[in-house]
């Protein structure tokens, strides 16, 4: 959805641009201006801490880092404390909420969320999703979560469910 992969039909379009119209440079700028993804593995440079790791998106699309939005951000996902410590020394469930922190920083268009709460407890999943949807509203963003997460399945009435076996939804 996000260019990782061309479609073999159909088109993807997003603010009025196909994205199979773009390649190189162009669509990795696309992407970094327009998509926040939620990888289910967070995917971090374990020699930066958690901040730098915020910074690299802005740093590489050459904009100001929003050092207070970051902080803010941290301290509602529950780990502003971990703003300085490299990745490794997080818990799963804490780099995933970095994760959803980095994807949130420069208020996309559009969120992708590849199992956000798998790591989480009860708690801590409805933080996050409601942080997700709130900040989603906020910017304007539309939210698409993947999960096999039962407590997200049952809380929205918008979905597509793919079952094995079964054709996948056109």
């Amino acid at each position: 959805m996000c260019g990782l992969l061309h479609p073999q039909q159909g088109e993807v379009e997003v603010q009025g641009q196909k994205i199979s119209a773009l390649n190189g440079p162009a669509l990795d700028r696309f992407r970094g201006e327009q998509f926040g993804i939620v990888f289910q593995q967070s995917h971090f440079i374990q020699s930066l801490s958690v901040m730098e790791n915020l910074a690299i998106p802005h740093f590489l699309l050459g904009g100001k880092f929003p050092t207070s939005k970051a902080k803010e951000l941290l301290g509602n996902l529950g780990i502003a404390h971990k703003a300085h410590a490299k990745p490794r020394a997080l818990s799963v469930g804490e780099q995933q909420r970095a994760s959803i922190a980095r994807a949130l920083i420069h208020q996309p268009s559009i969120v992708l969320a590849d199992e956000p709460t798998s790591a989480l407890d009860d708690a801590s999943t409805a933080a996050v999703i409601g942080l997700l949807e709130d900040q989603c509203a906020e910017a304007g963003a539309a939210l698409i979560v993947v999960t096999h997460d039962q407590r997200l399945k049952t809380r929205y009435s918008n979905r597509v469910e793919l079952n094995p076996g079964t054709p996948q939804a056109s």
